[in-house]
């Protein structure tokens, strides 16, 4: 933690060598952590992968598997030329919010169609977990983009505001929003979303996509996906929930009432 004249950069703590991995930690491929097919890219596009492969072998990124940290030298010269994921998430960010202009827009990067994690209970609750954390802030705790930070933009008319996507849109289901591409997406932001590699490793982005694509198919089930031995839980916690609201609206209504006639 001193200073130096010895080295160049006036540093006496030296960093890690770029790309450096803990003993045994390489655990992910590139396609882990980039969210795209690297064998199928490299057949349709040999440069862009070879400027991936590149940037993914420099860039440290707090996860499980890199502890190092980027060399200034490499900073400038990534600063140069924008991240491959980053440009096709730019790319891809009207599909959000103009469907049929992006359907005009040829989108071929081979994204992984497929979560590669072993998609468990405790997967799933890891990304929930992580989802409330990061994402529920704009996008709300049941994706819809009702959370509390686009809920005070609107209040106070926020003229800059970019509203976040609803997450049940049809757009962004995973027959037309591949995994892959909610995965680059969540790494390198789009629009006014910023990228959350520094905060999230790359496990837990994954999490999240299988929490996000739980959370679309929860609003298309049917008491009949449900398993029969769960099905009258189900009901009777529907009965109550039901009956709370109908309490809650006839208080509301009552209140309403009572106000209108001390008027």
């Amino acid at each position: 933690q001193q200073t130096t004249t010895l080295f160049a950069d006036g540093r006496a703590m030296r960093p890690d060598v770029p790309g450096t991995v803990r003993r045994g930690e390489m655990d992910w491929d590139l396609n882990f952590k980039t969210g795209i097919d690297m064998d199928e890219l490299a057949s349709i596009d040999a440069p862009r992968a070879a400027q991936l492969v590149a940037m993914q072998s420099d860039v440290a990124v707090d996860d499980e598997d890199e502890v190092a940290p980027e060399e200034a030298a490499d900073e400038e010269a990534t600063a140069e030329e924008p991240a491959v994921e980053e440009k096709a998430a730019e790319e891809d960010a009207a599909e959000e919010t103009e469907p049929a202009a992006a359907a005009e827009t040829a989108d071929n990067t081979p994204w992984l169609t497929e979560n590669p994690l072993e998609l468990s209970d405790e997967a799933l609750a890891r990304g929930q977990q992580q989802f409330n954390i990061y994402c529920s802030v704009c996008h709300g705790m049941n994706g819809r983009g009702n959370g509390l930070v686009n809920r005070r933009a609107q209040k106070i008319l926020a003229t800059t505001w970019t509203p976040p996507s609803n997450m049940h849109d049809p757009t962004l289901y995973s027959d037309v929003y591949p995994d892959g591409k909610l995965f680059s997406t969540i790494t390198n932001g789009v629009r006014k979303m910023p990228g959350y590699a520094s905060q999230i490793k790359a496990k837990d982005r994954w999490a999240i996509v299988a929490y996000v694509r739980a959370l679309q198919a929860s609003q298309d089930a049917t008491l009949e996906d449900v398993p029969e031995s769960q099905r009258s839980g189900v009901e009777k916690e529907q009965a109550e929930v039901q009956a709370k609201l109908k309490a809650a609206a006839e208080a509301e209504a009552a209140k309403a009432a009572e106000a209108a006639n001390a008027e």
